[in-house]
């Protein structure tokens, strides 16, 4: 009769690694094409900009706080997406205007801010505003 073996199992960590790899390999791609044709991000992924992880690294009161808005500037928030920044920065100014080419991003943007009467939208392109920025 033959007798079982058993062998003893090592822990590999190579699968680990090669997912890691493959993980940085596709960020570093991901970044490339974005710089090279940048798409505004799709009404579907709107999980992706309320995500709580984004919130942790870029939290929207640091960043309006960071932004030094005085209590009498107006402020033209571009692609103002689902509004994540969009209240932080009302709060701060006498005047915001959020745009965004996506016209369901600017009903949730919208819908943030009902009670912030001095939030203007816009549903266009920047570049088509004619809008110029100034610091006096």
């Amino acid at each position: 009769m033959i007798q079982p073996r058993f062998v003893e199992r090592v822990h590999c960590r190579m699968p680990l690694v090669q997912l890691l790899l493959a993980f940085v390999v596709f960020q570093i791609g991901i970044r490339v094409w974005l710089r090279l044709s940048p798409q505004p991000i799709p009404f579907g992924w709107t999980w992706l900009l309320e995500n709580p992880w984004r919130r942790s690294y870029r939290d929207p009161e640091r960043t309006a706080v960071q932004c030094q808005i005085r209590p009498t500037d107006t402020v033209l928030e571009v692609g103002c997406g689902s509004g994540l920044f969009t209240r932080s920065l009302a709060t701060r100014c006498v005047r915001l205007i959020a745009q965004d080419l996506e016209p369901r991003y600017l009903a949730q943007t919208r819908a943030k801010t009902q009670d912030l009467p001095h939030v203007e939208f816009l549903e266009e392109m920047c570049v088509d505003s004619g809008w110029r920025a100034s610091r006096t």
